[in-house]
């Protein structure tokens, strides 16, 4: 207990009991599992993978529907508000489990523990993919993955492209991804003219979508026919996503093309200038209103209920159930 650190203690104590997802939507309940490996629970990533392996195993958490490998953000904190949605829909049929890498907020980790960051996305998911494919192809839970920030940057280093990533996983979800995290930015730079850089269309959108809004995913919901579904979520006001060195010298396309809505239309690109007003505007991307810059919380029950095929939903259903979360 001491050993996962305060972020694993709320994240194992935190999010909804059975019957919490009862009293909300009137059905019967399993008890979430919520699995954490603290940086002080092992001597090195692959100890801790290995770690947070047995404790799947030992709480029958390959027996649930879902199973959802989560990097956390530097700090070791997962977003609570998205980890809850998915429980309450799926009523605490899900098993997450989860990994520390770092102490160090997010925009620090990313300066000094990027190879960190990455080698805990790697060492858990191959840990427990390679548990999960043991089992008979029946009997297998449907396996996810999440990442918020740098937490979905080192999700994404363990797969080598975006075909891979299709074909190892059901379905993934991440937000906020940082600008120089390589699957996205083969992802984007791919994309399909002419949509834009801060909302690509991937090979028509087939596995592979960006959206960010609660409006954009569901018109995703009905339309997505693949069985893989991996969902960016990505804000045009998040400077997270759009800070990169190269603005020192070069126009991004996501200021050169037709820019996103909340992107002040003010903003002009100037050598130098430009990269210092994005590096600054990381310092404060969360003290803006939910639904912008790196804030994504509100979208989280649309993004699941896209990811894991919830077609029978109503949105309105949907929107009543987010509602409740945030609230919570």
């Amino acid at each position: 207990w001491d050993g996962v650190g305060r972020q694993g203690r709320t994240f194992i104590a935190g999010g909804p009991t059975a019957a919490d997802i009862e009293s909300v939507t009137g059905e019967n309940s399993l008890e979430p599992i919520r699995v954490y490996v603290g940086v002080d629970n092992a001597d090195s990533t692959r100890e801790q993978a290995s770690l947070a392996v047995d404790e799947l195993k030992r709480t029958n958490a390959f027996d649930r529907e879902f199973l959802i490998i989560a990097i956390p953000t530097g700090t070791g904190w997962i977003e609570p508000k998205t980890m809850d949605a998915v429980e309450y829909l799926h009523l605490g049929d899900t098993a997450t489990v989860a990994i520390q890498y770092s102490y160090l907020p997010s925009w620090l980790s990313f300066l000094v523990d990027q190879q960190r960051a990455q080698e805990a996305g790697i060492e858990l998911f191959d840990a427990v993919y390679d548990e999960w494919k043991l089992l008979p192809e029946e009997d297998r839970p449907t396996l996810l993955t999440f990442g918020l920030s740098l937490g979905s940057f080192g999700s994404q280093g363990s797969f080598s492209s975006s075909r891979d990533m299709v074909r190892a996983i059901d379905g993934a979800l991440y937000q906020g991804t940082p600008n120089d995290t390589q699957l996205w930015r083969d992802i984007t730079d791919a994309r399909d003219s002419p949509s834009p850089e801060w909302q690509p269309v991937y090979n028509q959108g087939e596995s592979i979508r960006f959206a960010s809004s609660n409006d954009d995913i569901a018109s995703s919901i009905d339309s997505w026919d693949s069985d893989t579904r991996v969902l960016f979520l990505q804000h045009a006001s998040d400077p997270i996503v759009w800070f990169s060195f190269d603005l020192i010298h070069q126009k991004p396309d996501w200021l050169n093309e037709t820019r996103g809505p909340d992107v002040n239309s003010t903003v002009r690109w100037y050598p130098f200038i430009t990269f210092i007003q994005i590096a600054v505007d990381q310092m404060i991307g969360n003290s803006v209103p939910v639904g912008h810059g790196h804030l994504y919380e509100n979208t989280a029950v649309y993004s699941w209920a896209a990811i894991t095929h919830m077609n029978d939903w109503e949105f309105d259903e949907l929107a009543s159930l987010q509602k409740n979360i945030l609230e919570r």
